[in-house]
């Protein structure tokens, strides 16, 4: 990616966020779940659809989900376990599915409300990819995010932009990476 950068083959990375990259013709493609389509939306960029990653030899990406833990030093277990029951009815999915003015930022984790995305008119076309690439992708592989997600994701970004702007060689980005990823994992 760097190489690329360095011949001007593609924008340097973490200049601009992608999908603004996108929305101003400079990147023909960017990789991104649904939560971007809000700001594209709100930013009146309103031409674009969503495809699966281009396969290569093989087809093959990771996918994560989000939700609420119950920790085991909750006050109020039982109203947490209250919550999360509202937070899977089809009540509170709709919310993320919105409207065609006003699109939601999220998959629905309820099949039959994630069904509804295209069906109600809601940005981009084919948004049934989001969610039936899980079942129709055997190639996909879910992954639990880490105890230390945040400090995982910082040190990542940081040493990345090193890299991307040239101020570090790629190697020596990549080691100090590893370094700091397997201290936190230590930790």
């Amino acid at each position: 990616m760097r190489a690329l950068a360095t011949a001007t083959l593609t924008p340097a990375s973490g200049a601009l966020f992608e999908s603004i990259q996108f929305e101003n013709g400079k990147i023909a493609m960017f990789g991104a779940g649904r939560y971007v389509i809000t700001s594209m939306l709100g930013s009146g960029f309103s031409s674009f659809d969503i495809t699966r990653y281009p396969t290569g030899s093989t087809y093959q990406t990771t996918l994560g989900a989000s939700g609420y833990p119950i920790l085991k030093s909750s006050k109020n277990p039982d109203l947490a376990w209250e919550f999360q029951k509202f937070t899977v009815s089809d009540e509170a999915e709709k919310q993320y599915v919105g409207t065609p003015d006003k699109p939601g930022d999220s998959i629905p984790s309820r099949r039959s409300v994630a069904a509804t995305i295209s069906k109600v008119g809601v940005p981009p076309a084919n948004s049934d990819l989001f969610y039936n690439s899980v079942d129709k992708y055997d190639t996909l592989t879910p992954y639990p995010a880490p105890a230390k997600y945040s400090e995982f994701e910082s040190t990542v970004l940081r040493n990345l932009q090193l890299i991307f702007a040239g101020e570090k060689p790629v190697a020596d980005g990549l080691k100090s990476m590893q370094g700091e990823l397997e201290s936190i994992v230590t930790c």
